[in-house]
C-alpha cells in the first residue's frame, strides 16, 4: 500500500511543482488560428538562455520533489523511484523531441534528471 501511495503522491506533487515553475516562465501568446502547442514551439525559437533555465529548473525540481516524497513515504522499495523517474524521463524526452532547444539544454535536461534518479536508486533501503 505504501508503494502505491508513494508513487501516486510523488507523481502528483512533483508534477504540481513542475507546472508551478513553468508558469513562472515567459508567457506565450497564442495567435488566432494557431494551437497553444504550435505557439509554444514558435516562441521557443526566440528564447534566450535564461528562458531555458526555467524549464530546466522545473524538470529537475519537480523530479526531485517527487523522488523525495516517494522516498519519505516508502523506504522499503525502489519501485516508486523507478516509476516516477521513468515517467519523468519519458516526459522530458517528449518535450525535447517536440520543442526546439539548443544542445546544451538538451544535454543538461537529460543528464541532471538521470543523475538524480541514479542517486535515489543507490540509497539504501530498509529491509
Amino acid at each position: 500500500m505504501r508503494v502505491i501511495l508513494a508513487t501516486i503522491l510523488g507523481l502528483v506533487l512533483g508534477n504540481l511543482v513542475n507546472f508551478a515553475i513553468i508558469n513562472l516562465g515567459p508567457e506565450v501568446k497564442t495567435p488566432a488560428g494557431m494551437s497553444a502547442f504550435e505557439a509554444m514551439i514558435d516562441a521557443a525559437k526566440s528564447y534566450s538562455t535564461m528562458d531555458f533555465m526555467i524549464p530546466l529548473a522545473a524538470h529537475v525540481l519537480g523530479l526531485l520533489v517527487g523522488l523525495v516524497i516517494a522516498r519519505f513515504i516508502c523506504r522499503t522499495s525502489r519501485l516508486p523511484i523507478y516509476i516516477i523517474g521513468g515517467l519523468n524521463f519519458v516526459a522530458i524526452g517528449f518535450n525535447l523531441f517536440f520543442i526546439p532547444a539548443p544542445g546544451w539544454f538538451v544535454a543538461l535536461d537529460l543528464i541532471v534528471p538521470f543523475i538524480l534518479i541514479i542517486f535515489f536508486l543507490r540509497l539504501k533501503i530498509k529491509k
